[in-house]
């Protein structure tokens, strides 16, 4: 089903489908952002990933400013400011320098036509004002036909003799501003004016230098302000002046983004923690507080005329890519996402004789653990979404709120990235049965009739346990620093064991370490035959000690095994 925006685009449409069909739709390339947040929350990060996906050119405002007051400054000439090319740069004025290298106020704003001039926008000195009306104009006065004729043989006269003054005009402004041009490249390389005809000349055009104030958007041929977009603008505006002058300036947004972190307990816990390394004086509240401040007064002034969504909060706690599919939701109408529940059939829509539902190409599988993990996971019935009429079903809530928040990732059977019906990934088999079944001896018989790899869990756990609690304790001794060890309680003892080293924080969460581990020694890509013997751990070494628990550990690891066969031995 396709909407338009009125009944002429939609007779367009019926007239020549194929016209708009042909290709996929994507996001403009003047597409124009403003976005802003507190300092951690990630803004550079995703305008650069936004940039890359669609490329729209970051223009980080303070960091512009910064660089091009540098440049000037380290100079031991001035260049004067100007759009006359080869001669002149957009800068500022000597007069503007001074003020800054003597430390006058400077309202940030001024540097606007850098923003202009950083995305490629041609420039052009501001016109005069219009000259103040004078009284009325005098009437015409009615010529004869004679005198019209010799009134306007008199006018060609005068045009032709315009013409001819102007363009040697032209081809002398042009002369002068050739050896200007030359006498400025003989001045950067140390040569001899005199000797090269090119020494100061009182004919030499002069180059105005303009205060940045008098550079403004140049007006189109046909008269009108050209569009500027394609950009991804950070750190500015701050205050509601600041929108005006951008305003005034051709400069505006289709969306405002607000990175936030939207946890209502412990809001900037996270970008706290991550920002304390580096800056010990941070403060996420204060932080928050200046980047609502900045985005209040841009919607403020420049959202008067613009659909509700102009301005959107988005969650910035998660990964980068999670983010940015959640940016991405918002803004881009095109990025691929689920059917809505309320416009299409689920399951328990379905009575007892109405067909099922055409399921995904993943089956009762879920997609989510099959493409990260590579394990083939059962889904649950009642965690669904449909997408393209199919159904896939999910493991977990987890990974359908991450299926929910990017499906492409998950659908490139059906983009033709991968060939149809999907390949399964290398079987993994468990064999389960009392001391004394032939657990080895079936293992080595299966893996050696077809080729797979037996596999030893609970030894392999162990080994990896250990060694990543070594690489833990190694990391809290460099972290803590040198100290003698405690002498012992008898001489010739060894030193007791240092429980800051050797004991993991109280926060540490052992049940997620086991997940992980679970995941670091399973191999998706190998084909394995897996003794899942699991009893006669040391004690407090692992949580999951009965059987049940076991096999939550498994599912919830998402590496749970497609078959479990269990060895009897009769008496």
């Amino acid at each position: 089903m396709f909407v338009f925006a009125n009944e002429e685009n939609m007779k367009a449409f019926i007239t020549e489908p194929k016209k708009y069909i042909a290709s996929e739709p994507k996001m403009p390339t003047t597409f124009r952002i403003m976005m802003a947040g507190p300092k951690g929350i990630g803004c550079h990060t995703q305008a650069q990933t936004l940039s890359d996906l669609y490329g729209w050119k970051v223009v980080d405002y303070q960091m512009l400013v910064r660089n091009r007051i540098n440049k000037i400054l380290k100079r031991d000439h001035h260049v004067p400011n100007n759009i006359v090319p080869g001669l002149s740069e957009i800068g500022l004025s000597e007069a503007e320098v001074d003020e800054i290298k003597t430390g006058k106020p400077f309202p940030s704003w001024k540097f606007i036509p850098w923003i202009l001039d950083e995305l490629q926008m041609p420039l052009m000195e501001r016109p005069p004002p219009p000259p103040p009306e004078e009284g009325e104009e005098p009437e015409p006065v009615e010529l004869t036909e004679e005198e019209a004729a010799a009134a306007a043989k008199e006018k060609k006269k005068k045009d032709a003799e315009e013409a001819k003054k102007a363009k040697e005009a032209e081809e002398a402004a042009k002369a002068k501003e050739e050896r200007a041009k030359k006498r400025a490249e003989a001045i950067a390389a140390g040569q001899d004016l005199a000797a090269l005809g090119l020494e100061e000349s009182e004919e030499e055009e002069k180059i105005d230098d303009l205060s940045i104030d008098n550079l403004i958007l140049k007006v189109g041929e046909d008269g009108k302000i050209p569009l500027v977009g394609g950009f991804i603008l950070l750190g500015f505006p701050q205050s509601e002046v600041h929108a005006q002058k951008l305003k005034e300036a051709g400069i505006d947004f289709d969306r405002i983004l607000s990175l936030a972190d939207t946890n209502e307990e412990d809001a900037g816990k996270e970008v706290t923690a991550r920002m304390i390394v580096n800056d010990r004086h941070y403060n996420f509240e204060a932080e928050n507080e200046k980047a609502q401040k900045a985005i209040n007064a841009a919607k403020e002034t420049l959202g008067e005329s613009k659909e509700e969504n102009f301005l959107a909060t988005i969650n910035a706690v998660g990964s980068t890519e999670d983010v940015c599919n959640l940016i991405r939701l918002e803004i881009d109408p095109f990025f691929l996402r689920v059917d809505n529940p309320d416009d299409v059939r689920v399951s328990a829509d379905l009575g007892e004789e109405d067909k099922k539902l055409p399921k995904g190409d993943y089956g009762d599988y879920c997609p989510v653990s099959f493409v990260n993990g590579g394990f083939m996971q059962k889904g649950n019935p009642e965690l669904e979404c449909t997408i393209f009429g199919k159904t896939f079903i999910f493991a977990g809530e987890k990974e359908q709120e991450e299926f929910k928040s990017n499906p492409k990732k998950f659908l490139n059977a059906q983009q033709g990235n991968c060939e149809l019906p999907l390949a399964p990934p290398a079987p993994k088999f468990m064999v389960l049965g009392m001391k004394g079944a032939g657990i080895t001896t079936q293992i080595d018989m299966v893996c050696d009739r077809y080729k797979l790899n037996a596999f030893n869990l609970k030894d392999e756990f162990m080994k990896k346990l250990k060694s990543e609690k070594e690489i833990r304790k190694r990391r809290r001794l460099l972290d803590r620093g040198f100290r003698p060890p405690p002498p012992p309680d008898e001489e010739g003892e060894a030193p007791p064991p240092d429980p800051e080293i050797e004991d993991d924080p109280e926060d540490f969460d052992k049940e997620a370490h086991e997940k992980d581990i679970l995941r670091m020694i399973l191999d998706a890509n190998k084909g394995l035959v897996i003794d899942g013997t699991w009893n006669g751990f040391p004690e407090e070494t692992v949580l999951a000690l009965d059987g049940a628990a076991f096999a939550t550990l498994l599912t919830e690891a998402r590496v749970a095994p497609e078959l479990v066969i269990i060895l009897k031995c009769k008496e």
